[in-house]
């Protein structure tokens, strides 16, 4: 029987004792530290988010040694805000955190971080959003510029040509009569 319980401190004693003779005989229990818990985020860490995209932002959070993040799962903050629960989506895997584009797309652009607190601790990561490439209307002209104005000089140098050689040809013959 523990007759002496470990601590920190000190070892703990275990005691024994025959059952046919009552003799006793006692040893040392070494303190072993309770395991520590800790959580991470082994997915979605660094990520960046394009506004105007139209996609979530996934992250996986997990805890160690045994994984029970789900089960131990609290709340989640941006930036220190608390989220309601119509900005994100949880599931089971570890913690899998989506945080939807409509909650996305009101953050402002650069680094933000995300905190998800369990019962018994509390992990982080950190994203970045960026701005989204801005669309180009067409008008319709594909046509180069450049072209046309190639295509203008050409047809002005043959009118020019035109132009020149029937004047020529027109004060010539006058000279004959």
């Amino acid at each position: 029987k523990v007759t002496r319980k470990p601590t920190p401190d000190r070892p703990g004693i275990r005691t024994y004792t025959c059952t046919r003779c009552g003799k006793t005989r006692t040893e040392e229990i070494p303190y072993v530290a309770p395991e520590e818990i800790s959580y991470s985020c082994v997915h979605g860490d660094g990520s960046t988010w394009t506004r105007g995209s139209g996609k979530s932002l996934e992250f996986r959070f997990k805890r160690s040694p045994v994984d029970e993040a789900y089960e131990r799962y609290e709340m989640i903050r941006v930036d220190g805000e608390e989220l309601a629960g119509s900005d994100y989506s949880i599931s089971k895997g570890s913690l899998i955190v989506n945080l939807k584009s409509s909650y996305l797309k009101e953050l402002s652009l650069g680094e933000h971080e995300i905190e998800v607190e369990f019962n018994d601790g509390k992990a982080s990561a950190s994203f970045t959003i960026v701005k989204g490439k801005t669309k180009t209307i067409k008008t319709g002209d594909n046509t180069p510029a450049g072209l046309w104005l190639m295509i203008s000089a050409i047809c002005a140098a043959a009118l020019l040509s035109i132009i020149i050689r029937r004047t020529r040809q027109g004060s010539g013959a006058d000279a004959c009569r």
